[in-house]
């Protein structure tokens, strides 16, 4: 009897079944870049509050609306809204607190010094560097604001204040998270720290996102660049090596550091983690940059060569 092996398609490559795990994990890869995109569009969301019922004048709730803004033309594209009450945006505050507290972002990196510490009996500050709990760059800086961030105080929440100062304290507080998550959107491809923070931001907010379906297309899509060897400044200069740049932040396109040599997943499942990628137009970018880029349109931004066929 003949035998069949069957085949999975997948961002343009082809994997055999028992590759499933590379492409499970090429598409979860994906699926954090797709975050990227995520985050920075929150800094095009507009949110008023208005009172929607009061019990008491010690308690409220609030109806808040949320529109998503074009840049270009300052038109909601997309608009939404939901309940909630200042018992609830504290409830949230203090979730955000436990959340920024906790250690040891795993930085999803193949596994990255959580499986080396796993493996290896070295002591930890040898696997982990000189912070010591394997926290990234992101996880410190989201620590740091959060513990700086002004809670409402419980008169704010439930005191005999007018109701027109509750409604602005909750857009306050809706613009301030959004802006702790958008100004740090490049983050959430690596910390699962800023990512948990963006999952609870979406489920207390119902974030309503344009075309996502269509921008993980585009993310699957991407092709990534095979890195350059590493040679001296000196070397590449008398090799005549050309300094290949992304083409939106004009930095060099691959980054060589010790992490990045250790990971190993990517988009295909099988490179490093950091470097270039390739839309269908021959255009190469950081997959961080061009994701950034995809919030606000599908297309190449050198060239507007769109990147998926049905893109607009």
């Amino acid at each position: 009897m003949a035998t069949t092996t069957a085949h999975r398609h997948f961002g343009g490559c082809c994997y055999r079944s028992d590759d499933a795990p590379a492409t499970q994990e090429a598409h979860e890869r994906a699926f954090h870049l797709a975050d990227v995109r995520r985050g920075a569009s929150l800094s095009d969301v507009r949110v008023d509050a208005s009172v929607a019922h009061t019990r008491s004048r010690l308690e409220a709730r609030f109806f808040v609306e949320m529109a998503r803004v074009d840049g270009a033309s300052g038109e909601a594209t997309t608009k939404w809204g939901f309940g909630v009450s200042m018992a609830e945006v504290k409830a949230f505050e203090t979730r955000l607190l436990r959340v920024a507290k906790r250690r040891c972002c795993d930085r999803d990196r193949g596994g990255g010094e959580r499986s080396a510490r796993k493996t290896t009996s070295l002591p930890s500050w040898l696997t982990t560097g000189s912070r010591g709990a394997s926290d990234c760059v992101t996880c410190d800086e989201l620590r740091r604001v959060v513990k700086r961030w002004e809670k409402l105080s419980p008169l704010e929440a439930i005191g005999k204040r007018h109701m027109d100062v509750k409604c602005a304290l909750v857009t306050k507080f809706f613009y301030r998270l959004f802006r702790v998550v958008s100004s740090r959107a490049q983050g959430l491809r690596d910390c699962a720290r800023l990512r948990e923070v963006l999952r609870l931001t979406e489920e207390l907010c119902r974030v309503q996102y344009e075309n996502d379906r269509g921008a993980l297309s585009a993310i699957e899509a991407l092709k990534r660049v095979p890195s350059l060897p590493r040679v001296s400044g000196y070397v590449a200069a008398r090799a005549n090596v050309a300094r290949e740049e992304c083409a939106i932040c004009l930095s060099s396109l691959h980054h060589h550091s010790h992490n990045d040599d250790r990971a190993a997943s990517t988009l295909s499942g099988a490179a490093p983690a950091r470097g270039g990628v390739e839309l269908g137009c021959g255009h190469h970018f950081h997959d961080t940059c061009i994701c950034l880029w995809f919030h606000t349109r599908l297309n190449c931004p050198v060239c507007r060569a769109p990147a998926v066929a049905d893109a607009t």
